[in-house]
């Protein structure tokens, strides 16, 4: 879903039967996706976020958090909205992850060989009560302080429809039902 330029793998990975549902942000750059939520969920996205994987065996956690946490200190930019109405105190929904394991497969986002590690992630979260049922828009847009020299800098707007359950559940099933065949004719 980071890669994602218009939303087509909004569904993907997401779990229908749990009550939060997930929006990614992106690795730089600006997108505008569609997608198509259950109603009922809550909403998860980063506003702005970093995260490390230990790739040598000899970093410790603090190295992790050390330079997890100095890519998202002091914010350059850090807003959101959610149908045109600005959130306020994003500075207050900074988040820590514990440390967890992590598993990138060959040919993974990062570009690094197939590995079993560790990892931390810091950064502002916000999460969504559930929308009601109709369309809406959330935008998230945040800059790490390196961004005047080239640093991270994330632009993000969904166009989203929360569904009743039945029709999201069609929804996901088509989209589903085209992932099979795009990779049927793909092959």
């Amino acid at each position: 879903p980071l890669n994602d330029q218009i939303g087509e793998h909004c569904a993907q990975e997401q779990n229908q039967t749990g009550p939060v549902w997930f929006l990614a942000g992106t690795f730089g750059g600006s997108v505008q996706r569609t997608c198509t939520i259950p109603e009922g969920k809550a909403i998860l996205f980063p506003v702005l976020n970093s995260g490390n994987v230990k790739t040598d065996p000899s970093e410790t956690e603090e190295d992790l958090r050390v330079t997890t946490k100095e890519a998202v200190d002091n914010p350059a930019i850090l807003e959101a909205s959610i149908d045109g109405m600005p959130l306020q105190n994003l500075h207050n929904y900074r988040t820590e992850s514990p440390l967890f394991n992590v598993t990138l497969p060959e040919g993974n986002i990062f570009g690094v060989p197939e590995l079993n590690s560790e990892a931390v992630s810091d950064g502002y979260w916000v999460m969504l009560e559930p929308l009601p049922v109709g369309d809406h828009s959330v935008n998230f847009r945040g800059a790490d302080t390196a961004a005047v020299a080239g640093g991270l800098v994330t632009e993000v707007t969904y166009q989203l429809t929360i569904a009743p359950e039945a029709a999201a559940t069609t929804v996901t099933n088509a989209t589903e039902a085209s992932d099979v065949q795009n990779a049927t004719t793909t092959t």
